[in-house]
């Protein structure tokens, strides 16, 4: 049987990784041991954890494998309910214990410029450093299971189909941090619908983006834009009542409104 770390286990954590001969090592991606630390027995963890992979080391492609980490994870974590993936407890257990190589390469620490920022980075990317979904979309680990819970089409047998949203949110990091960091990010229907619009029309907004002649109307800019508006809409309309193809009535006036004659 699985084991997470216990509340006091967690606490012993904490301690163990805030020792500077620790601290170092994480930094140079080294290996903290963290045996000593008191852990409980759960029932919902598969015997065999999948697969995380980080191809590429380098700056920007290392995200390149986040949407198969993510599908891959899911798949293995069918028992897992949100309720029980909401415990800080088991995502400090996966960034320490199972996930530990993953996270160095992924999330290495070794550009922080002092111990204090180092610090703050392990608390956001390996200790869930606040909780609520903000929260699970910061931490190494937690993010690639919500991400796939929030974009799962449950209803697909094929498992590409079934995956696709998920895949598509992290082919740019500003899908992430534009929908899934925002208060309106929290809800299933919201997301998926946000991201289907981008995936029917990405191809319309880049050509757009490409065509414009104004430096601050790029693909990104769009995504940011439309991000707030959809904030702003949330506190006129109930978003989750709204059927799928009305929120991308919104996204549309909105990229008619940015880009002008341009957006076709």
């Amino acid at each position: 049987m699985q084991t997470i770390f216990s509340d006091d286990g967690l606490a012993q954590l904490r301690i163990v990784v805030s020792a500077k001969s620790n601290l170092d090592a994480m930094i140079n991606s080294l290996p903290v041991d963290v045996s000593a630390c008191l852990v409980e027995e759960v029932k919902t963890l598969p015997l065999n954890m999948p697969l995380l992979q980080v191809s590429s080391v380098n700056g920007d492609e290392r995200v390149r494998d986040d949407g198969d980490n993510a599908a891959r994870l899911y798949e293995a974590l069918a028992r897992l309910s949100p309720r029980a993936a909401a415990n800080p407890r088991l995502w400090a257990t996966f960034a320490f214990k199972h996930y530990q190589d993953y996270m160095f390469k992924r999330w290495p620490l070794a550009d922080a410029k002092d111990d204090s920022t180092a610090i703050n980075k392990i608390n956001d990317r390996y200790f869930l450093k606040r909780m609520g979904h903000k929260g699970y979309f910061r931490h190494g680990i937690a993010r690639l299971w919500w991400t796939a819970h929030m974009t799962v089409r449950d209803e697909e047998i094929d498992f590409e189909k079934k995956y696709a949203l998920t895949k598509f949110s992290f082919s740019r990091q500003d899908y992430q941090f534009g929908i899934f960091l925002r208060k309106f990010g929290a809800s299933p229907h919201i997301a998926k619908s946000i991201l289907e619009y981008f995936m029917l029309n990405e191809a319309r907004i880049k050509k757009a983006s490409d065509d414009t002649v104004e430096s601050n109307k790029g693909f990104v800019d769009f995504i940011r834009y439309s991000s707030k508006q959809l904030n702003f809409y949330a506190s006129v309309y109930v978003l989750d009542l709204l059927e799928g193809p009305q929120i991308h009535e919104l996204i549309e006036r909105e990229a008619k409104v940015f880009y002008g004659d341009y957006f076709i």
